[in-house]
């Protein structure tokens, strides 16, 4: 969903990516048609939706939003062994279940680029677009290379600050979450990843 992105854009002097749009923009350049394929529950598509709304190639090329979550997933999701871990390991149902919806937005929707709904999908996007008979774009990896490109073309901006309008917004959305306790989040501290690999093994 790109949590705050528009406020952390309008807030700052640089450029700020969001793994989501970045994805939805690599695979606008792949094809003319795309789905969202997610591990969440249903009731998470909306966050998709508004995201993909933000530009309206996206909304235009959406073929649909398939998502494998089940509530029941949602228990202890970052907890060793929880709904997290088992993506992260690749367990044979997750995996099974997310080519079936590949597979069915390839076939019945007609999605020509396959855009995975979540980060916490990184570890098993190579897996994935190897069964895969479009692309396959990995929205964490779609970032790093979207990250790169935009501090190679300004890096004359690079140590622009915030904007002083900005600093109240932000400082109330980081005392929202000063009390959270941390999560062991598999994706935030996950494996290295390297922004050459290409889009049809993974990207």
């Amino acid at each position: 969903g790109d949590y705050g992105l528009d406020i952390l854009r309008s807030g700052l002097g640089i450029p700020v990516v969001g793994c989501g749009d970045a994805a939805l923009e690599e695979a606008a350049r792949l094809g003319r048609t795309f789905a969202l394929v997610t591990t969440w529950p249903r009731r998470f598509d909306g966050l998709h939706r508004q995201a993909g709304a933000a530009r309206a190639r996206a909304r235009a090329g959406c073929r649909g939003i398939l998502s494998i979550g089940g509530e029941e997933d949602l228990t202890g999701v970052s907890q060793p062994g929880g709904y997290l871990s088992r993506i992260a390991a690749g367990e044979a149902g997750i995996l099974d279940r997310l080519r079936d919806a590949c597979r069915h937005a390839v076939e019945r929707n007609g999605a020509e680029v396959i855009v995975l709904g979540c980060t916490c999908l990184s570890s098993v996007a190579e897996t994935l677009a190897r069964d895969c008979s479009v692309p396959v774009v990995n929205p964490r990896l779609a970032g790093v290379r979207s990250a790169l490109r935009q501090v190679a073309q300004d890096s004359a901006r690079a140590n622009a600050g915030f904007r002083a309008e900005s600093l109240d917004v932000l400082k109330s959305m980081l005392d929202a979450v000063a009390d959270t306790p941390p999560e062991a989040c598999p994706t935030c501290v996950g494996d290295h990843l390297d922004p050459q690999a290409h889009p049809s093994r993974g990207a």
